[in-house]
């Protein structure tokens, strides 16, 4: 191994500069100490954009209008937080004398905003879920078949809707002489009936039996972008909308919104720099939220030209709803979507392996260190909006 010279002059290491347009810069952020992390285990957020009534009435008392009744609905959004964590190896043989605990907790927050960009419109840790047999739906009795190297699983007899494009994750099961990843989350088809679903994956190809008792375990509560059913689709054509009318749909349907909120409009940085190179966004100095007790601080952002801001994230794919066959983004097309306001919440960034000595690997001199930290991303629930954007045709109204 070669070892640093005596003489060799090291640079020092450029800084980690997060990317300017993304989540962190529209959302509401909050961070919390050690101390107040019991929020990581399970969290519940209340939220003032849907469970009331509005109404426009006469001076005699009789509604002339209502323009929104969510009387009776949930006031709070469960949420099951998730982790954010970064290992770094280095060799102790030739280490530059430096803090490696800061450098790995520098990582940390630089990829931060990225991570929850991912889980925000991808949902990856949600989809994994926790619970029981069914998670957040009722499942009743699981079968599973095998035949021409496709194992199948039917869930019959449940109390709670398994929809087509949900994902699920199945365990319990044994493949006779078979190789290959066969836990999941799998996609749910041919769901015909409450309760009722069709899980059929690929399996090794082995032509063995397939035994045991399946454990179905469904992804959790927590929203996000893509997420099958969430969102309402405004795609007009086929092929996807131009970009003047993918966007005008989107601002249109804010305006529905129980108060015609602001909304936020989320895109990926292809969508966006296509956008803005059409004159449809601008960028302007942030004055969407006024909460005192947001501790991540603004700068300028971007926002269409009703003043909309738009979240450009670098960790947003451009897919779209996970249960569409045109949801994969392809090379000349991707989705849009609108929400409600978006919030984060950031728990206090820890080292895993507390010290050197145990960071250090003797038999192979190299030290690992690990840190993480607690995460939740999630949109007011009172509207959550999607168009495919066709970016081939971007001249076109």
């Amino acid at each position: 191994m070669a070892h640093l010279r005596n003489d060799l002059a090291i640079t020092k290491a450029h800084e980690l500069e997060p990317y300017h347009f993304g989540l962190l810069s529209v959302a509401s952020v909050s961070e919390y100490t050690e101390a107040e992390d019991a929020w990581a285990r399970y969290t519940a957020h209340e939220y003032n954009s849907d469970a009331f009534r509005s109404t426009v009435v006469t001076n005699r008392d009789a509604t002339a209008y209502t323009m929104h009744d969510g009387i009776g609905r949930a006031r709070f959004l469960s949420y099951i937080p998730f982790n954010i964590e970064i290992q770094d190896y280095a060799s102790t043989l030739g280490s530059l004398n430096e803090d490696r605990f800061e450098r790995t907790l520098k990582i940390l927050e630089a990829v931060t905003g990225k991570a929850v960009e991912r889980e925000l419109w991808s949902g990856d840790a949600a989809k994994y879920g926790s619970g029981a047999i069914g998670g957040a739906y009722t499942a009743g009795t699981v079968a599973a078949t095998y035949a021409s190297n496709v194992i199948t699983l039917t869930i019959t007899g449940g109390t709670s809707l398994l929809q087509d494009g949900d994902l699920v994750n199945v365990t319990g099961l044994t493949y006779t002489s078979a190789t290959g990843a066969t836990a999941g989350p799998f996609t749910v088809s041919g769901t015909t009936t409450v309760g009722g679903a069709t899980i059929k994956f690929a399996a090794p190809t082995a032509t063995s039996a397939v035994s045991g008792t399946p454990v179905v375990t469904a992804p959790n509560a927590n929203n996000y972008l893509t997420k099958s059913g969430s969102s309402t689709n405004l795609t007009v054509t086929a092929a996807g909308d131009n970009t003047r009318l993918a966007l005008a749909n989107l601002e249109a349907k804010l305006a529905t919104c129980p108060y015609g909120n602001r909304g936020v409009i989320h895109m990926s940085r292809k969508t966006a720099s296509i956008l803005t190179g059409i004159g449809l966004i601008e960028r302007v100095d942030y004055s969407g939220r006024t909460d005192p007790e947001d501790v991540n601080k603004k700068g300028q952002v971007l926002v269409t030209l009703l003043g909309t801001p738009i979240i450009v994230g670098t960790g947003y794919s451009g897919d779209g709803p996970t249960n569409l066959a045109t949801g994969p983004a392809t090379a000349g097309a991707e989705w849009m979507f609108a929400t409600g306001f978006t919030d984060v919440h950031l728990g206090a960034k820890k080292v895993l392996n507390e010290d050197l000595q145990r960071a250090t690997a003797a038999s192979t001199n190299d030290i690992h260190v690990r840190t993480a930290r607690a995460a939740a991303v999630h949109f007011e629930p009172c509207c959550h909006y999607t168009v495919r954007v066709d970016l081939t045709t971007i001249n076109n109204y």
